[in-house]
C-alpha cells in the first residue's frame, strides 16, 4: 500500500522500527536511549481527551466482605482549566502500611515534594500546554506514568519526550519537566521515600 502523506509515512516507519525492535528483542535488544531518540523524530500521537474521574477506596465490613468504603471525585471541578492541577490520591505514612484506619490523605497532610519518612505518595497531575516545572531534586524513588498528552523530562545532560503509556523511574536525580505539546498532559506519580545518594 502506498501512503501519500509524508507525515503518515514517518509515523508508520517510526512505529515499525520500534515494534520490530521490540519483537526482535531476543536477538538484538535496542537500548532505551535508542528507542527514545527514534520516537522523538516521530510526530506525537493525535490529541485525545482524558477523563479525570473518581477515587474509589475499598474496605472490609464487619462480616469480612469487601465493599466500596469511599468514592469521590479526584479533581476540584471548579479549578481553572488552564492552571496546573495536582491531587494526592493517597498518602502512606510508613511501610509496610496498615490496610485499616483513616482514609488518606487526612486533614493534617500538607503535600509538597517530600514523602513521609518511610512512606509514599500517590499523586495525579494535569499540567497545561507550555507549563514548566523548575529543576529540582527529590529524596525519593518516583514512578511517573504518562496517561495523556506529552511530557518532556529534562536532565542535566539530555532530555526525553514521553507519550501516553511511557513510564519514568526517577531515582533522586536533578530534573525538570515541561509540557511541549499543544495539549495538557495528565500523568500519575508514585513517590517512595528513599535513602539519599552517597
Amino acid at each position: 500500500m502506498i501512503f501519500r502523506d509524508a507525515k503518515v509515512r514517518a509515523q508508520r516507519r517510526g512505529f515499525c522500527r520500534v515494534g520490530l525492535a521490540a519483537f526482535c528483542g531476543l536477538f538484538a535488544r535496542p537500548t532505551l536511549a535508542a528507542v527514545s531518540q527514534d520516537r522523538q523524530a516521530v510526530a506525537p500521537p493525535a490529541a485525545r481527551s482524558f477523563r479525570i474521574g473518581l477515587r474509589v477506596v475499598t474496605g472490609v465490613d464487619a462480616q469480612g466482605r469487601s465493599y466500596v468504603e469511599s468514592e469521590q471525585p479526584l479533581v476540584n471541578a471548579t479549578a481553572r482549566s488552564d492552571a496546573p492541577k495536582s491531587t494526592d490520591f493517597w498518602v502512606v505514612r510508613r511501610l509496610p502500611t496498615s490496610l485499616v484506619g483513616a482514609l488518606e490523605p487526612t486533614a493534617d497532610w500538607r503535600g509538597g515534594n517530600q514523602t513521609p519518612a518511610g512512606g509514599a505518595i500517590g499523586r495525579l497531575l494535569t499540567w497545561p500546554s507550555g507549563f514548566t516545572y523548575p529543576r529540582h531534586t527529590t529524596p525519593s524513588l518516583d514512578f511517573i506514568i504518562v496517561m495523556s498528552g506529552q511530557l518532556e523530562l529534562v536532565l542535566d545532560k539530555e532530555s526525553r519526550f514521553l507519550n501516553p503509556g511511557d513510564v519514568v523511574i526517577q531515582r533522586g536525580t536533578a530534573h525538570s519537566w515541561r509540557v511541549p505539546g499543544p495539549e495538557p498532559c495528565t500523568f500519575a506519580g508514585v513517590m517512595l521515600d528513599a535513602q539519599p545518594r552517597a
